[in-house]
């Protein structure tokens, strides 16, 4: 099978899903961007094998990116061991009481928090954590002082960071120290991170990889509107159910989508159905829920 990158375009998501429960195998893997998607590709591979009367059937080989890195760094067999969450925080509580601390920043817990979710956005991304700048501000300068400290600890006592994953991985790839399928499809990946997209750049070099994308038909689309900000956003989604509602169409005819709800949305529109809706569960039964 030959090597290299190749995209396919489905006009809806259940064409896609046809696609790889048609050509995944054995030998392939599929990265899949949530494990929602994987779970409705599971649940059709179940409803086909019992329609055709199979005893039992191997599950299709899907994870999300991170999954399957976290799979080929174990199959490694590294010196060194991703660090827990509850580690990352203690060592950078460390590094925090460390540091010379400017006027405001403390070790507290919240401090420690943010550091390591800044610390991973950064590594995931591309951008520096470390190399100071003339143009760093003074809050700016201590964070990269902090992080300086930090991964001295982390490396000290043989972690690794998630940020630090995929780079460690691309240099076992170039080394053909990885043990790859024959076939990696990548499904709905649509904005992947520059080190993630430098990863499947480097792996297509190894093996063939298939980007998936869906492309709807724009003649589905009956409205579009443009607001300048989530809030916004999550008002006129709100303004629109409730409209429904009372309309009368069932509120569990209805789904609200989005690129990015987990990170962006889903907290804040939890908030905003139930100020709206209500709760999401009565003794009547559900009004709406989130798919997880």
């Amino acid at each position: 099978m030959p090597f290299g990158s190749s995209q396919k375009i489905f006009s809806s998501g259940a064409a896609l899903q046809d696609y790889v429960l048609a050509q995944a195998d054995p030998g392939s893997i599929t990265v899949v961007p949530h494990q929602r998607l994987a779970h409705q590709i599971w649940h059709r591979q179940r409803l086909d094998a019992l329609q055709v009367g199979l005893p039992a059937w191997e599950p299709l080989s899907l994870r999300t990116l991170q999954a399957w890195w976290s799979e080929l760094f174990q199959g490694l067999w590294p010196i060194k061991a991703l660090a827990p969450p509850l580690v990352r925080l203690a060592l950078w509580r460390r590094a925090l009481k460390a540091a010379r601390s400017p006027s405001g920043p403390t070790s507290e817990l919240s401090w420690a928090q943010a550091l390591d979710e800044t610390h991973t956005l950064l590594c995931r991304h591309g951008l520096p954590v470390q190399k100071p700048s003339p143009d760093d501000s003074t809050l700016v300068a201590w964070r990269r002082q902090v992080t300086g400290l930090y991964t001295d600890l982390l490396h000290q006592e043989s972690w690794l960071s998630p940020g630090e994953l995929p780079a460690y991985l691309a240099a076992a790839l170039r080394e053909d120290k990885l043990k790859l399928p024959g076939r990696v499809l990548v499904a709905c990946l649509e904005t992947p991170a520059p080190l993630e997209e430098l990863w499947l750049q480097e792996l297509s070099r190894r093996t063939q990889v298939v980007h998936l994308q869906v492309r709807g038909d724009q003649k589905n689309i009956q409205k579009a509107v443009s607001l300048p900000d989530a809030q916004q956003e999550l008002d006129w989604v709100a303004a629109q159910l409730v409209e429904l509602a009372q309309g009368g169409v069932p509120l569990h005819r209805l789904a609200v989508t989005a690129m990015d709800m987990d990170t962006t949305y889903a907290h804040q529109l939890r908030r905003v159905l139930a100020e709206v809706l209500g709760p999401p569960a009565t003794e009547g039964g559900w009004a709406y829920n989130f798919s997880q």
